[in-house]
């Protein structure tokens, strides 16, 4: 703060007494004299870059001193707070309420400051509770005033600061969410743009997900989908619910008609790829790769797949009903799929065919 009514030389003198007490403070004597040292190995014939090395501090910092030295004087080299010494600290959280609120909290220790100043605010309420609440309520008829909901909360987080009270817990729902959310699974580890990148030959890895279909009222089809990422071969199954049984069931199938031998498996987050699959793929000691949320673009090759399958197969066809005749004519179109069917990414090649040319040792041919 400036006085203007002062005369000239007294508002002087006290800058200057504020200012070289400021010069006796260890950070700026520091500056000044790396600045003074700087200065005089530029002057001997070095440049700004070789004797800001001779000083051991950067150049950069020497010129921003420099420029502060020059406008603020020693003022611009201390490291000067803006923080205020005197801190405004509200009037209505004094010892009373901090008490009354301990108190109150010790019967309720799940209200926040809503129920609280609710209480407050009605204190006959907390009469109907018996003597010990009925003597709360005669100390906040005391108060003068009935502080308002944001300073009790400022209260409450002042008595939580000192560990006088404890916070609220979670309820039993949000603290089984949260541990839900933060189980780590038994066998399934998280995919990595490492053992994304490094699959070379067929079998290596391969891209699991589900697809629903919806025709004919109470035709409802859940279609689990097995690709290869090298070749794209397919396997597909349908079944009428998307449950960890029925993706244990479908890795027995995948095992049995891929035409090489499987090393690991990568899906998604859902429920049906946990339990009874990922405990059979530990059984069968096969990696089991878990995408991270929200990435379907990690899992391409199988969404690419869903889409010709919703779009060639279903919206083409008039496929049958129930599931015991679907699943037929599901596995004569996965045959077509994987041996007649044209894939762009193959050279407009079916899969099978790519499988003989590319990788001969690797992958039979079936009938």
């Amino acid at each position: 703060m400036q006085l203007g009514r002062l005369p000239r030389t007294i508002r002087a003198t006290s800058a200057l007494a504020v200012s070289s007490e400021i010069a006796d403070r260890p950070e700026v004597r520091f500056r000044l004299d790396a600045l003074e040292r700087w200065q005089q190995a530029r002057a001997a014939g070095l440049s700004s870059t070789q004797a800001a090395e001779v000083v051991g501090v950067p150049r950069s910092t020497l010129y921003r001193w420099h420029k502060k030295l020059q406008r603020q004087g020693a003022c611009g080299l201390a490291n000067c707070s803006r923080r205020p010494f005197h801190l405004r600290r509200s009037r209505l959280i004094d010892s009373t309420l901090r008490c009354l609120l301990r108190d109150l909290r010790k019967h309720f220790p799940a209200f926040g400051k809503a129920k609280l100043h609710t209480l407050m605010c009605n204190p006959a309420w907390l009469r109907r509770g018996g003597d010990d609440l009925a003597h709360l309520a005669d100390r906040i008829e005391a108060l003068p005033v009935v502080p308002s909901e944001s300073t009790i909360g400022r209260a409450l987080t002042l008595l939580m600061r000192r560990g006088e009270i404890c916070r609220i817990e979670r309820s039993r729902n949000a603290r089984r969410r949260l541990a839900k959310h933060k189980a780590r699974r038994p066998w399934a580890t998280r995919s990595t743009q490492a053992t994304r990148s490094n699959v070379r030959e067929p079998g290596q890895m391969l891209q699991l997900d589900t697809l629903r279909v919806y025709g004919l009222p109470g035709q409802r089809v859940v279609q689990f989908t097995a690709v290869d990422v090298v070749s794209r071969y397919t396997v597909v199954e349908a079944y009428s619910a998307a449950t960890a049984r029925c993706a244990a069931r479908f890795l027995t199938r995948v095992l049995a008609e891929m035409p090489f031998e499987v090393r690991a498996m990568q899906v998604d987050g859902g429920s049906e790829f946990k339990a009874e699959f990922e405990e059979a793929c530990q059984r069968l000691n096969l990696p089991l790769y878990e995408l991270p949320p929200r990435s379907p673009d990690l899992n391409g090759r199988v969404e690419r797949a869903h889409g010709s399958w919703r779009y060639e197969v279903y919206a083409a066809h008039d496929w049958p009903w129930p599931l015991s005749e679907l699943r037929p004519w599901l596995k004569h179109q996965q045959h077509l799929v994987n041996f007649v069917r044209p894939h762009q990414a193959l050279g407009q090649r079916p899969p099978a065919d790519y499988l003989l040319a590319h990788f001969p040792k690797t992958a039979s041919h079936p009938a």
